[in-house]
């Protein structure tokens, strides 16, 4: 039998080689890229050890009793992401509304009170990509509002800002194009809140000294 010419087996070759290749190819890896925000809902729950003096006392700080508190949350959030090969980095911004309500009533004397109604976080972004999942850590700096009570001897609050910083991790899965969902755990530390009672003489301060709690949120975000 008369075999085909030479060109024609090697344009058989060629043309069946790139439909072998075309049919290997892999479907565009997903591009986190972009501006997007969203909100999320969680738990959260810390405490903070506490101090007072008085201008009779000071500088020497008394031990009081410590202060824990738990409450469920809810916030927004909003960033940008930058992708480079496998990697994502980019800046995240949230605002958080909890209760957090706790006092030193263990402790024989005045009751103080600690309340923490909204805290938020402005936090760097980075992680690593595979396709539509993105497993990321993240820090930055923290703000927190929160009030201190005297309720049984001045029957007083004062309020106080105080900064600190968030740190923490987690999983983030893209569904669809522009839509996501999140699980987050985060670390905050807003420091020290230290608030004057009374005036004069008949004043005292009171003084958190750590005052510090853990997140759980599931979230979602859009991507513009």
């Amino acid at each position: 039998m008369q075999k085909p010419p030479v060109f024609i087996c090697l344009a058989i070759a060629i043309f069946s080689g790139a439909a072998c290749a075309e049919e290997r190819l892999p479907e565009a890896s997903y591009d986190w890229s972009g501006l997007y925000a969203g909100g999320s809902v969680g738990y959260g729950g810390g405490g903070t050890t506490n101090s007072w003096t008085n201008p009779s006392s000071e500088p020497a700080w008394f031990a009081d009793g410590d202060i824990g508190y738990s409450s469920f949350m809810i916030g927004a959030h909003a960033g940008v992401l930058h992708q480079l090969d496998r990697w994502a980095i980019g800046f995240e911004a949230d605002y958080n509304r909890v209760g957090f309500r706790g006092n030193d009533r263990q402790v024989a004397g005045v009751l103080n009170g600690l309340e923490i109604d909204q805290f938020a976080s402005a936090r760097a972004r980075a992680g690593w990509t595979s396709d539509r999942m993105l497993v990321y850590a993240t820090g930055g700096v923290a703000w927190g509002d929160i009030r201190k009570t005297d309720t049984t001897l001045l029957n007083q609050s004062v309020s106080a800002n105080v900064l600190g910083w968030a740190a923490g991790a987690g999983v983030e899965r893209a569904v669809g194009d522009n839509f996501r969902i999140r699980l987050e755990y985060q670390h905050v530390d807003l420091g020290v809140a230290d608030v004057t009672f009374g005036q004069g003489w008949a004043s005292y301060r009171h003084r958190a000294n750590g005052i510090t709690f853990d997140t759980v949120r599931a979230g979602f975000s859009y991507r513009f």
